[in-house]
């Protein structure tokens, strides 16, 4: 594109170079049922009839003594409407993201983990809670129809079906994507008090975690307030505060004398899974932790 049609659009859309998604500034229905490999009649059957598109149940966590401790509602798309998702998550995916995001393409916990390293002061990190359900459909629309300039009613046309009862769903291949794209102005808010305090910062899904001299109660305190202005909340029992020179963890990875470690649960399950023999599932999650070991082993 010329350069005497880049007033044709604000400054934020060249920086992120949304110019270049196929998913930029889309003015008709019909062209977004093409770029999703759909029809209109399929979006609007959708549409109508979303609550039937999901398999509802719930994911229970438990403790190392077998009792539940968290159960986890879910709502699963059926294979069509997750094929849907998955080619807009895709497209988000591609997108132009900030660099203290980690839950994006070529990026992991790992390397969410790595960026701490080798900075002096404490580390804190926090949690939101329910990420996904209380990203609302009015944040996902606003996204669409602010970022991405989608007429009014076309942005609504595809937060109607990229949602469920209001909100992401828990289950969705586009959710995580969508989640920090639809929470980016909350993200960067509290990246640009981060940086103003010289605090490292860094985000994996709803985990964030802060490095720096500057990282103190006073500061979480500011964090909290920016979270609640934009109708979130952070779980208290997550909020962990690590001093400089102790061992800290950064989503699941030990840091200790400025070198990544496996965290003691990790190295447990994989003892576990070695004892099952004749599970294809088992095997698969040992390859899957195994090969995370050498990641952090290779400091990737």
């Amino acid at each position: 594109m010329g350069n005497s049609l880049q007033v044709d659009y604000p400054k934020y859309v060249y920086d992120l170079e949304l110019i270049n998604s196929p998913i930029f500034h889309i003015t008709s229905k019909k062209r977004l049922a093409i770029l999703l490999g759909s029809t209109i009649k399929e979006l609007n059957d959708i549409s109508r009839s979303k609550s039937g598109m999901y398999q509802y149940f719930n994911d229970t966590k438990k403790d190392d003594n077998g009792n539940i401790i968290k159960i986890r509602p879910i709502q699963n798309p059926h294979d069509r409407l997750k094929q849907l998702h998955s080619r807009m998550g895709k497209f988000l995916g591609n997108l132009k993201a900030p660099e203290y995001l980690h839950s994006k393409r070529s990026k992991s916990a790992i390397s969410n983990a790595k960026v701490h390293l080798d900075i002096n002061g404490n580390t804190l990190n926090i949690d939101i809670t329910d990420f996904y359900p209380s990203t609302s459909k009015a944040k996902v629309q606003s996204f669409f129809g602010y970022t991405m300039m989608y007429p009014i009613d076309v942005a609504d046309y595809v937060a109607e079906v990229c949602t469920i009862n209001g909100h992401l769903p828990t289950g969705s291949p586009l959710s995580s994507a969508l989640a920090f794209w639809a929470n980016k102005p909350m993200f960067d808010e509290i990246y640009k008090i981060a940086k103003s305090r010289s605090i490292t910062m860094s985000v994996y899904v709803d985990d964030i975690s802060f490095t720096g001299k500057a990282v103190n109660s006073k500061f979480l305190e500011k964090i909290i307030q920016i979270i609640s202005k934009y109708q979130h909340k952070i779980k208290p029992e997550k909020i962990k505060i690590f001093s400089a020179k102790g061992i800290k963890f950064v989503t699941g990875v030990v840091i200790v004398n400025n070198q990544l470690h496996p965290a003691n649960k990790h190295c447990r399950d994989i003892r576990i899974l070695k004892k099952i023999n004749n599970d294809l599932k088992a095997t698969q999650s040992l390859m899957g932790k195994n090969n995370y070991l050498k990641q952090i082993a290779n400091q990737v």
